[in-house]
């Protein structure tokens, strides 16, 4: 979370940025599409233990690394953003599968705990930009590395104290990636298209924030911050079953997000406008992974989230390279511009076929 705006304060361009975030997002690319169709073959309580021990290991590569910048270069420093990624990237699926197992066929709880590991995992957010303000404030990233990789070891012990419910489980197991996406695309195939233009609306989010954030490093943290508060919040809204139901309200909640991002770009005012657009987002984003952690059978859980982590983090990890490259040619207005006309595009969609019923209801 630090190194966006790390970078930005020491005083990296763009491209360095989005080189960097696109990294991180393309390891998490080939550990899902490597690891992800055979994951539920393995005991994903021990999975999640191992890797948590590596990305901890990682963590040392990357101190010595940054410290010897000046006379190694970024990349060393670089190749451990991925080697991070990946071990991390490795795990995530088998803890949608201990999610399946722990509910215990009952869809009601395992909707629950697929929205608290959201909560659990990219909601702690919340709890590294609290720590990363006087991290970045005092430039103090080394110290950031090292609570990073401790976090890695507390979350491998944790891992070891869950009961191992993975044992004597029948498993199916696709052949490959290719099969893996296709069984989301046949099982989920409207959720996973409303999913995947999700993603390509908020595409390139870090680079985002330090775009929205200028010369002020420490703006980054605060949308990061606000980032992970939407999680949170978001997940009242995603716990009911009624409003978790709705789908167009919160495509309009981004668009109008965007909209008045786009007005506000030298105000205080962007922050409150960006919070609007990321509430929007992050309870689609509950939305989708309930319906596809609830509705898919656990033999194959593992892959098939493997399968979805693939198609999003593609999809985010081209936005955040692409705009790290055009952002010379693309003013910031122009690309919250698209953003909201992707949002339009959805809300159109899914608005026509009620429309044309009440069209038609009207005829008759």
């Amino acid at each position: 979370m630090c190194i966006p705006a790390i970078f930005l304060k020491i005083g990296y361009s763009s491209e360095i940025i989005g080189i960097a975030v696109g990294i991180h997002r393309f390891s998490g690319i080939a550990a899902s599409a490597w690891f992800g169709p055979g994951i539920d073959r393995f005991n994903s309580r021990m999975v999640v233990f191992y890797t948590e021990f590596f990305a901890a290991a990682s963590a040392i590569g990357l101190i010595a690394s940054w410290y010897y910048r000046d006379s190694l270069g970024l990349y060393p420093f670089l190749f451990f953003i991925g080697t991070r990624a990946l071990t991390v990237g490795v795990q995530s699926s088998s803890r949608n599968r201990l999610i399946k197992l722990l509910s215990s066929k009952n869809q009601t709880r395992e909707a629950s705990f697929a929205i608290w590991l959201n909560k659990a995992t990219q909601g702690a957010t919340v709890l590294s930009c609290l720590a990363a303000i006087p991290l970045v404030t005092s430039g103090n990233f080394l110290l950031a590395i090292i609570i990073d990789g401790l976090s890695f070891l507390v979350g491998g012990y944790s891992a070891l104290m869950l009961p191992d419910v993975d044992s004597n489980e029948k498993r199916n197991i696709p052949t490959n990636f290719i099969h893996s996406v296709a069984g989301l695309i046949k099982m989920h195939k409207t959720v996973f298209y409303q999913d995947q233009l999700l993603a390509l609306a908020v595409s390139g989010t870090l680079l985002l924030m330090a775009k929205l954030s200028g010369e002020n490093s420490l703006y980054v943290v605060y949308f990061n911050f606000l980032f992970g508060v939407c999680i949170w919040l978001s997940s009242i809204v995603a716990h009911n079953l009624p409003m978790r139901n709705r789908t167009i309200p919160y495509w309009i909640i981004m668009l109008l997000g965007y909209v008045l991002l786009s007005f506000s770009l030298d105000s205080f005012w962007r922050f409150a406008a960006y919070f609007l657009t990321y509430m929007g987002y992050w309870i689609l984003y509950h939305k989708y992974t309930v319906e596809i952690q609830t509705k898919t059978p656990k033999e194959m859980i593992g892959a098939i989230m493997a399968a979805r982590s693939l198609a999003i983090a593609v999809t985010l990890s081209i936005g955040e390279l692409f705009g790290g490259y055009v952002t010379r040619l693309v003013s910031i207005k122009l690309e919250l511009g698209i953003r909201a006309a992707v949002c339009f595009c959805v809300i159109a969609f899914l608005a026509l076929p009620s429309l044309r019923a009440k069209k038609e209801s009207l005829c008759i």
